[in-house]
């Protein structure tokens, strides 16, 4: 006949052999205590970039020129330049860490419309102003490179108007005094400049 099974044999046996489970359990707190002494803690700081897109100066964006624009944010995240530049911020904060080291412990991972950038430290402090000081980085970075875009998208906004103008003053048709075929040659040398 099959012996039944019963919580009471269990608690029995346990009773019976309780040197064996205070053992066990001083083995493995043993083990616990020397890997914690091996290998310490690792401290993480994270910090989280949410971007968008103006859809009113872009207008309406396929899923893939989303992603490529999302994608942009990111290379300026990670761009050697704004690494350095977040270096510069951690050492004049009291952070001594090699680029190398900041390379290898710093990760930037995508959420949507949301960088999140983590840094891995065995000091949290460190890890902590490290991480802002990445944020802190990445934040002058895409502001220096808003600032170009938008000169960019002026100055194509300029040459399409200068390209509308030159082709008004061929026309038969009346022109703004500015594109009047006599300006011809101005027309053409100020788009040759912006080229």
């Amino acid at each position: 006949m099959a012996h039944k099974f019963t919580p009471r044999d269990i608690l029995d046996s346990a009773l019976r052999w309780w040197w064996f489970v205070v053992a066990v359990m001083m083995l493995g707190a043993a083990f616990g205590w020397m890997f914690h002494r091996i290998r310490p803690a690792v401290y993480e700081g994270r910090a989280s970039l949410a971007t968008g897109i103006d859809y009113a100066r872009t207008g309406p964006l396929n899923d893939l020129e989303e992603d490529q624009a999302m994608e942009l944010v990111g290379d300026v995240i990670k761009a050697d330049d704004t690494r350095q530049a977040a270096l510069s911020l951690a050492l004049s904060r009291g952070v001594s860490i090699s680029g190398e080291e900041f390379v290898a412990s710093s990760y930037l991972e995508r959420q949507n419309f949301t960088w999140v950038l983590r840094v891995r430290h065995a000091d949290p402090e460190f890890a902590a102003m490290l991480t802002n000081a990445w944020l802190d980085a990445a934040y002058g970075g895409l502001a220096e490179a808003y600032g170009h875009a938008l000169m960019a998208e002026g100055l194509i906004q300029y040459s399409q108007s200068l390209t509308r103008c030159l082709e008004s003053s061929v026309s038969s048709e009346p022109v703004q005094a500015m594109c009047a075929a006599k300006n011809l040659a101005e027309i053409q040398e100020e788009l040759l400049a912006l080229n």
